[in-house]
């Protein structure tokens, strides 16, 4: 188990090849003028607590709020965690679309098979998409979409119980064999101060 879960119960995550201040330069650019005043950005000591614990609301009805640093374990790069349940997943799909910013998403929990879920989801430079999640409704399923990247073992995605397709400890590897190493408590601490960002009102 990453030593982050053994505090929270959820951690949907991001990663994503660029440096905290030229993405939040980016956020700044995505927002629509008239959004963006409701935006608040500033530097602070990195603490996840702040942004929720021990997991997100769910739904989207609590404003938004988000925290980028670059871990001390990485030359490169950002991690960012919202206080999201998806992670606001569809702001690093715009983020990809329109700079063209490479990101992997995942959703990893303290016990995935009593959450009901576990997935990841890449986009290189040039959009390529790849997902794979298994996640319980009325029983298990196993979904996935896109090539088959070079970092993954399709072996596990040939497992009788549907529930292991798929797992935190599964998505931990990948991601290390990528460069981005979670078991590390390095990861979990900034370089720098980190970027928290909060939306003071909803549009």
């Amino acid at each position: 188990m990453l030593p982050i879960l053994k505090e929270f119960d959820v951690i949907p995550i991001n990663f994503l090849w660029e440096d905290p201040e030229r993405l939040i330069q980016l956020f700044k650019i995505m927002n629509e003028q008239d959004e963006e005043r409701f935006w608040e950005y500033a530097r602070k000591p990195l603490d996840l607590k702040s942004i929720y614990f021990p997991a997100p609301y769910r739904g989207g009805a609590h404003l938004p709020k988000f925290v980028i640093w670059q871990p001390k374990n990485m030359s490169y790069g950002s991690a960012f965690v919202s206080n999201y349940e998806d992670g606001m997943v569809q702001l690093m799909r715009h983020l990809n679309r329109r700079f063209h910013i490479r990101y992997f998403s995942a959703y990893l929990c303290k016990n995935h098979v009593l959450q009901g879920k576990c997935s990841f989801e890449h986009r290189d430079e040039n959009g390529s998409l790849r997902v794979v999640q298994v996640i319980r409704e009325k029983g298990w399923e196993f979904y996935s979409e896109g090539k088959i990247l070079p970092f993954e073992n399709p072996d596990y995605y040939e497992d009788p119980k549907v529930a292991n397709r798929l797992n935190p400890n599964i998505v931990t590897r990948y991601l290390e064999s990528i460069g981005w190493n979670l078991e590390s408590d390095a990861f979990w601490q900034s370089n720098d101060d980190a970027w928290v960002a909060s939306k003071a009102k909803f549009k």
